[in-house]
């Protein structure tokens, strides 16, 4: 897939490369059935949150987000994707610094503000294409309230197990892991898009109902799994959506999110330069047709909702440009309202019940060397 700036323009946190280049038991800390986080041993040092000053206000009447600047910061690597347990634990998925033997990791950050590496270590590993050098590795991270699934991308091998990348799996309180789901089985058997076999496991969304929603952005699908009763199955494919190209340009599905009304929404974040106004976010029906529910965004990465089930969108940046990313609240009339602007590359974004907004950035679109991530919290910044 070609874009205007060379075949192999990176998306977002290194791990759409591949995307745009195409026309045994672990240390673990998960949430427990009492929602509260398993006694385990952690693998990494522990750290604290970074106070900084506040200044939090909301989003002014012409629909352009006031200085906000946030009121905690922590240092990561290459951050790819937050979840909350019901505990109020969250959860970063952490590609790491591709320079270093196994760098990725999980990450658990308490209510009380103590950060500990509580699943790793996990591969990655950087390649050079049209004279740019990108990371590949962990790719996301959801929980359930007795279970934490973890989504390896392209390049993340899980060590002492080694399971392979593009795969889901879940991992119990007692550390138990289960290869719950191959993405790149699934599109060399399917190939759902008819374009050839080429998978990059990218999100995956936990519904109440007890199933998972997964992307994949190198496929152009969004699957629906749901437990079965087969031994060695643990899941299947109840739907899949699959997102044709637009102008000869890959939908390249991204963040996934289950909305309050049941359905799986998508967030479609195209690749080639200008950006602005092309991408957009899909609502997935139970037969595998879609609407566009959202559209005329740049780069979306992400979508979620708060407790009171308003959408919320990120767009990663304008024509790849430093400083263009931005938060979206999406009112019922598809209004757009800015909550956060000047963003560096921003991968993910999660909300608390109290209306403290997470978000992860990276230093480049392909990623940084140790520290140069972030994950940054707004306290109390969405009603």
């Amino acid at each position: 897939m070609a874009t205007t700036i060379g075949i192999g323009l990176l998306l977002i946190a290194s791990l759409l490369l591949a995307v745009c280049q195409r026309e045994q038991t672990a240390d673990v800390r998960v949430p427990s059935p009492t929602h509260q986080a398993a006694t385990a041993s952690v693998v990494r040092s522990t750290a604290t949150l970074q106070h900084l000053p506040s200044e939090v206000s909301s989003p002014s009447p012409s629909g352009q987000a006031s200085q906000i600047v946030p009121t905690t910061s922590i240092p990561l690597d290459n951050p790819r994707a937050i979840a909350i347990a019901a505990g109020g634990d969250v959860y970063v998925a952490d590609i790491g610094d591709p320079s270093q033997p196994f760098p990725g990791r999980v990450l658990r950050i308490s209510s009380t503000g103590d950060v500990e590496t509580t699943l790793a270590p996990f591969s990655a590993f950087s390649a050079s294409t049209a004279g740019e050098t990108y990371a590949f590795g962990l790719s996301s991270v959801a929980t359930s309230p007795d279970m934490l699934y973890i989504l390896l991308g392209v390049g993340a091998f899980l060590q002492n197990p080694i399971y392979a990348e593009n795969q889901l799996i879940a991992v119990a309180p007692n550390g138990e892991i289960t290869q719950l789901f191959s993405l790149a089985g699934y599109e060399a058997g399917h190939d759902p898009d008819g374009l050839g076999i080429d998978s990059n496991a990218m999100d995956v969304a936990y519904a109440e109902d007890g199933s998972l929603w997964i992307t994949d952005a190198a496929g152009n699908w969004a699957a629906h799994l749901v437990p079965t009763d087969t031994e060695g199955k643990p899941l299947e494919v109840a739907t899949v959506a699959v997102f044709p190209a637009v102008d000869d340009e890959d939908a390249v599905p991204t963040g996934i999110a289950v909305g309050p009304d049941g359905s799986a929404y998508v967030a479609l974040f195209r690749c080639r330069q200008p950006t602005a106004g092309k991408g957009g976010i899909a609502r997935v029906y139970p037969d595998g047709s879609f609407e566009i529910v959202v559209d005329s965004l740049s780069n979306p990465i992400d979508v979620g909702f708060d407790a009171f089930g308003n959408m919320y969108v990120l767009e990663f940046a304008t024509d790849y440009a430093p400083e263009t990313g931005r938060l979206l609240a999406v009112h019922k009339d598809g209004t757009l309202v800015t909550v956060l602007e000047d963003l560096t590359f921003p991968t993910s974004f999660a909300i608390n019940d109290r209306g403290d907004v997470y978000v992860t950035e990276i230093a480049t679109p392909a990623g940084g060397a140790t520290g140069s991530g972030k994950l940054l919290v707004y306290a109390s910044l969405v009603p």
